[in-house]
């Protein structure tokens, strides 16, 4: 399988979280932050508590919006971070996620694959690529977002902990 040869329509990314838009909107979201783009545009980041625990892990969902007011809509730019909070996090769950991710997406951007014994060391020295999966609008790999196009990313460092990233979630619901 080459690099970017596994499709994904956009719609197929929420049954593999396991969450529908509709649970995503029906969380009671608390703002938690507020700030402005280099551009003056406002940018506002929400945080609920998800409706059942996603991918065996993760518990929570902050939404980065940029507007003036809270919408989940594919008219305003939404970035989306889920979050283990409430669960104790472990290089297994680190290796699952990552496993999860490599069955459903195949090869990342990098063109990592599943887990790899060797990056124990690099979550222990707060330093690890991660992986991160971009798509065009239609769900075609491609090695950067453009217009319309949406990336998942999973990250992790000490402070913040594991985060798995939807960029554009807005491209996945217009």
């Amino acid at each position: 399988m080459g690099i970017f040869s596994r499709n994904i329509e956009p719609k197929y990314l929420f049954d593999f979280l396991d969450l529908s838009l509709q649970e995503i909107k029906g969380i009671s979201y608390k703002m938690i932050a507020e700030d402005i783009t280099p551009d003056g545009k406002p940018m506002k980041d929400y945080s609920g508590k998800l409706p059942k625990t996603i991918l065996k892990i993760f518990d929570h969902v902050t939404l980065r919006i940029f507007g003036d007011k809270f919408k989940i809509s594919g008219n305003v730019t939404i970035h989306a971070s889920f979050k283990m909070i409430e669960n104790e996090l472990t290089i297994n769950k680190i290796a699952y996620i990552t496993n999860q991710l490599y069955s459903f997406f195949g090869k990342d951007d990098n063109n990592e694959k599943g887990w790899s014994s060797s990056e124990v060391n690099m979550i222990n020295e707060d330093y690890w690529l991660g992986r991160t999966y971009s798509f065009d609008q239609n769900g075609n790999r491609k090695k950067e977002i453009h217009e319309g196009g949406y990336q998942v990313s999973l990250i992790y460092d000490s402070d913040e902990g594991l985060e798995l990233f939807i960029h554009f979630l807005d491209s996945l619901i217009k």
